[in-house]
């Protein structure tokens, strides 16, 4: 297939459409996604088609083949939405709850994030780096991060700063498996530090 006759079939997609056809199969099949996710999975489809066809892959059956890359992104995106769960309520945490001062979970709370802090130089993502930095930091202070907000600080698009958010927790969560953290409550009801702990952690925090 040649630049212009796929750049044709993609034409012939819109026009007759098929790209909404495949959005709407999409959508029905992993009906608990958000709909700008299961465009954004449609995007990254498109964006792989074209990185195939540029490496020299043949590309046959176009609809088939956006269909399957499209669901193979969102089916990562479902499996991991659960893992998530217990990670996530702890980074927003401090927005569920902001009327309601608990100094006792406050301290765990920043416990938590120093932890997971601890453990960011293992990711081997910039990106994913700064992304938890900021997010956690938003977190500790009783502010849940949208992916617009985030995206902002981070200097980057929102859908990509969504993605950053995704992939970066999915490098941490086997991280904090094997430190034996499988929940939030895992991570709150850690041991207190020692007073020597703390006023190492409190350096830290001053050198970030």
């Amino acid at each position: 297939m040649t630049k212009e006759e796929l750049e044709r079939e993609f034409l012939r997609l819109a026009e007759t459409g098929e790209v909404d056809r495949i959005l709407r199969g999409l959508r029905s099949r992993y009906w608990r996604i958000p709909r700008a996710d299961v465009v954004d999975a449609y995007g990254d489809a498109v964006v792989e088609v074209v990185r195939r066809w540029k490496s020299g892959q043949t590309i046959t059956n176009l609809p088939g083949l956006l269909t399957t890359v499209a669901r193979r992104r969102l089916a990562v995106i479902s499996r991991l939405a659960h893992e998530e769960e217990d990670i996530r309520t702890l980074l927003e945490i401090g927005a569920r709850e902001p009327w309601e001062h608990n100094e006792e979970r406050q301290t765990k709370i920043e416990r938590g994030v120093l932890y997971i802090k601890a453990l960011l130089p293992r990711l081997d993502n910039d990106n994913y780096r700064r992304t938890l930095v900021t997010i956690l930091d938003a977190a500790k202070d009783g502010v849940q991060l949208e992916n617009k907000e985030l995206g902002s600080i981070l200097g980057c698009a929102p859908n990509t700063a969504g993605m950053w958010r995704l992939r970066a927790l999915q490098r941490l969560l086997p991280l904090l498996k094997e430190t034996g953290i499988v929940s939030m409550e895992d991570l709150l009801e850690m041991l207190p530090v020692s007073d020597n702990d703390e006023d190492n952690e409190d350096e830290e925090l001053e050198d970030e």
